[in-house]
């Protein structure tokens, strides 16, 4: 297996999971890089152990309903990869990027191990990963550190939410305007990467989202809509990349739908 060709697989791969996910054709389209990106691994090529963690990654989220078995081996031996890259950096590639990337993976891999009840795994990779984001530096680290913070904040939103209902808000109110004041530190630096690629552009949408049900749950409902009008905003002009972006930016609106009724759209 040469590099270009594949390059020419990865490439196919990427745009089928773009255009196509969860088609046959998109999944043949991930196993074919997969198999691909495990040989050039198994060769020694400089990278090829995150090329290979990145196919793996790809292969995992393109799986769906009654697939979680198969996906669930993918995440598995994709974090052993990532692991891998971690302790044992290749010399060929920037070790603080690949850091970077990997906490980006996680948003596939943690969701796809908690689903099939590996807990400590799911566990493991979010500590693993966290220790090397503080480890490393520069840009990457806080584009690392940014991407981790998500993981928190969205295990808060619905714990405060819960103490809220419980009508125990007077406990937790200090606690959330903390987490409120870091969530807004990480849209800065989101935000920066934003305009980098369409992926990045959706996560910091994702990550808007998630701040504006943690300002909601204050009480103060016309900056959560604002909030959100801006996440709807940013999903809305990437539905052209795909279906998937379609239904984050459908599922985004839908969410701002539900306080209309107290903050009409302009």
């Amino acid at each position: 297996m040469d590099i270009e060709t594949a390059d020419s697989l990865a490439i196919r791969a990427d745009e089928s999971a773009r255009l196509e996910p969860g088609s046959m054709h998109a999944l043949q389209a991930a196993h074919d890089s997969a198999a691909a990106e495990e040989a050039l691994a198994d060769s020694g090529v400089p990278g090829g152990r995150f090329r290979l963690a990145r196919a793996l990654w790809r292969r995992a989220g393109g799986r769906t309903g009654d697939e979680l078995p198969a996906a669930r081996d993918d995440a598995l031996r994709c974090w052993t990869v990532c692991r891998s890259l971690l302790d044992h950096p290749d010399p060929a590639l920037d070790p603080d990027a690949v850091v970077a990337e990997i906490t980006y993976w996680l948003g596939v891999l943690v969701p796809i191990l908690r689903m099939a009840d590996q807990l400590p795994e799911a566990a493991e990779a979010l500590a693993r990963v966290h220790r090397a984001a503080g480890e490393a530096a520069g840009v990457p680290a806080m584009h690392a550190t940014a991407r981790l913070n998500q993981f928190v904040y969205a295990a808060k939103v619905d714990e405060f939410a819960e103490a809220k209902v419980a009508g125990d808000y007077a406990r937790i109110a200090h606690d959330l305007d903390e987490v409120i004041e870091r969530a807004a530190q990480t849209l800065k630096i989101l935000e920066v990467f934003a305009s980098h690629s369409p992926h990045e552009a959706s996560e910091y949408a994702e990550a808007v989202r998630v701040a504006s049900r943690l300002v909601t749950i204050t009480g103060h409902v016309a900056l959560a809509a604002r909030m959100f009008d801006q996440a709807e905003a940013v999903s809305a002009s990437l539905t052209r990349f795909g279906p998937l972006f379609l239904s984050h930016a459908d599922a985004i609106r839908r969410e701002r739908d539900g306080l209309s009724a107290w903050v009409p759209r302009r």
